[in-house]
């Protein structure tokens, strides 16, 4: 099949990470799939540097409200059998420039900013209606879109297809007697996160809930909006010492390797891609109980209300404190995550677009 995934651009994140490792898996498994980018990418970004030492993308380069984007895009999809949008505004322009191809869409987060808005009701139903697959990418988002859907009046069917990961670059770094050695020798409780720094990850959260706590270390991987106000909180509180904030990094599973568990503070998610990572690597998850997220997470880390500092600076401590509890939470992240290998996902997704192409319902 000749497949183009169609993103805004691939700078870091969840969305852009995944469309770049299964258009890599869709090749392995004998398939013409290549990446067509909206806009620029941030030069430094690793999904981006991935996809051009790969050979995998085609950028356009161009605003993405920029008109011209119709006509390019459509030459860049021509002779396709299977054009695959991601991320809002690529669900618009895919609409509007659709060809023979069966187009599929591909639904990263249990919410946007789009839902509820009047005004956007025809466009909205229009786009989701020209797609012939949306694909959600854990339980939580597929029930979600499933009844915003309904709520349109669009019949298009929703699949749920687990996000993937290449377990061949996340795995663990020791054994499990190793594992339990690593904060049970006098050092820190050495807490990674792993995001944009924004309002919707929340860094600010993540420092704060681990302010006055002894015997913890914090570091945070991402850049973003919020960078400075996070710098300047670090140095209001003389913080700089024990929590280090490293901007975007192609290094992460060495990182995670170095690491005792991940921390996840983010408002919303639609699976948590970089919570999958820390798993494979055999990293127990600290984070708020989210539609999405907690799909991934489940016995393989310590869930807490969401908004609820006290629940999650106590679970930090328990962690800190019980070399047997990140012992069995390390062995149950190793297991859960190995059902989603990125291989896993693109025969998924092969199969979805074999049944698409010849008219069949999932």
């Amino acid at each position: 099949m000749k497949i183009r995934h169609v993103i805004n651009n691939l700078d870091t994140g969840g969305a852009e990470r995944l469309v770049v490792d299964l258009t890599t898996a869709l090749r392995d498994l004998g398939h013409d799939a290549s990446i067509v980018t909206l806009g620029a990418s941030t030069a430094d970004s690793p999904p981006w540097l991935d996809a051009v030492a790969r050979d995998l993308v085609t950028p356009l380069q161009l605003p993405l409200r920029d008109p011209r984007i119709r006509g390019r895009l459509g030459s860049a999809v021509l002779g396709a059998d299977v054009v695959h949008a991601h991320l809002f505004p690529t669900l618009y322009w895919s609409a509007v420039t659709r060809h023979r191809a069966v187009h599929v869409y591909t639904e990263h987060s249990t919410k946007n900013r789009r839902r509820g808005r009047t005004a956007l009701r025809a466009p909205e139903r229009f786009a989701y209606r020209r797609h012939d697959r949306v694909v959600a990418i854990s339980k939580g988002v597929g029930e979600v879109t499933r009844q915003y859907l309904a709520d349109l009046g669009v019949r298009t069917p929703v699949q749920v297809i687990d996000n993937g990961i290449d377990l061949s670059r996340f795995r663990p770094a020791s054994t499990a007697h190793e594992t339990d050695a690593r904060s049970a020798d006098g050092r820190p409780l050495r807490l990674l996160v792993v995001g944009s720094l924004d309002e919707r990850k929340d860094p600010l959260r993540a420092i704060r809930l681990v302010r006055g706590l002894s015997g913890v270390q914090l570091t945070l991987v991402g850049d973003g909006p919020l960078r400075a106000e996070v710098d300047q909180d670090l140095r209001d509180h003389a913080e700089e010492d024990r929590v280090r904030v490293l901007g975007i990094r192609s290094d992460i599973a060495d990182l995670m390797a170095q690491s005792d568990a991940l921390l996840v503070t983010s408002r919303h998610e639609g699976f948590g891609l970089a919570a999958a990572e820390a798993m494979a690597c055999g990293l127990p998850v600290l984070a708020p109980r989210l539609d999405g997220l907690t799909d991934t997470v489940g016995l393989a880390g310590l869930l807490h209300t969401p908004g609820s500092d006290d629940e999650a600076r106590r679970d930090i401590t328990r962690l800190r404190d019980d070399p047997e509890l990140r012992r069995r939470l390390a062995g149950a992240a190793r297991a859960a995550s190995a059902v989603f290998d990125i291989q896993t996902t693109a025969k998924a997704h092969e199969t979805m677009y074999q049944s698409a192409l010849g008219g069949t319902k999932p």
